[in-house]
């Protein structure tokens, strides 16, 4: 192969590129931009599902069968706020305002029978929906502040996300809260996924 041959199949492979990098940028400033003005009254859950587990036995001898085991991932941001650090670098101090946010990661696990969609989506939504009353209460009895805005970031896959069992959940989610509203950003699907 030469390498005009190999400059050629460079150029052919961005231009299959190019696009989904500038979608997946415009979702990376588009967080970053949630990030710069989330409230106080607001909180950010990123979520998705693992993969199944498959349970095996211990012992084959006795009545012991092998299981499945499915988990649900919430990762919460809130309480933006910031903070003043100083910098030295040889004589020279610099001050300097820093962005913090709690962060809190859930894992919930939940039996199910079989692989396939048995009980992933109604364990998701059911945790989803107790996530969003922990972090009410967080934020009026630490922060003394009310919840009215939720941001959830999930993937795109059609199977998870994009499928009635959890699309219609979530995006009902604000009927189960009053004076909450609810923002669904699905990602950028790319390759096989979201």
């Amino acid at each position: 192969m030469t390498v005009e041959d190999l400059i050629c199949l460079f150029k052919d492979q961005i231009e299959v590129c190019i696009p989904h990098i500038q979608e997946i940028r415009w979702i990376s400033h588009f967080r970053k931009t949630k990030f710069a003005v989330l409230p106080p009254t607001s909180i950010m859950i990123f979520t998705d599902f693992a993969a199944l587990m498959c349970l095996r036995a211990f012992e084959a001898k006795n009545s012991s069968v092998d299981a499945h085991a499915i988990c649900a991932t919430f990762v919460v941001m809130y309480n933006r706020r910031f903070v003043t650090l100083k910098k030295k670098i040889g004589e020279c101090e610099t001050v300097f305002q820093h962005e913090l946010f709690n962060v809190d990661v859930h894992h919930f696990f939940a039996e199910t029978l079989e692989k396939g969609k048995k009980n992933d989506h109604a364990m998701h939504n059911t945790c989803l929906k107790a996530i969003i009353p922990h972090y009410q209460q967080i934020l009026r009895d630490l922060h003394n502040v009310e919840l009215n805005h939720v941001i959830i970031c999930t993937d795109n896959c059609p199977n998870q996300y994009r499928c009635r069992q959890t699309f219609l959940p979530i995006a009902a989610a604000a009927l189960h809260f009053p004076g909450i509203t609810i923002e669904h950003i699905l990602a950028v699907k790319d390759n096989f996924k979201g």
